[in-house]
């Protein structure tokens, strides 16, 4: 084999290595990449969910502050 084949050869097979690196990286970030887009997603609707559920729990305490209110002037009007 003379000098430029084993060159050749030899590139080539560096080239196909780093292109094989380039493509485990990429595979690596874009699994890096969906788990994050993944717990951004996971976060807001857990803050959605804490939000409504606060706003659930100040309706019915306002509804039981004005139940009992207006149950005690109907007692009076009695």
């Amino acid at each position: 084999m003379t000098g430029t084949a084993m060159y050749n050869q030899m590139m080539a097979q560096t080239t196909f290595g780093s292109c094989a690196n380039a493509a485990s990286c990429c595979a690596k970030i874009a699994a890096m990449d969906a788990i994050f887009v993944a717990s951004i997603i996971i976060c807001g609707l857990i803050s959605l969910s804490i939000s409504i559920l606060g706003i659930v729990l100040v309706l019915l305490v306002g509804l039981v502050i004005c139940g009992k209110v207006n149950s005690h002037r109907a007692r009076r009007s009695l």
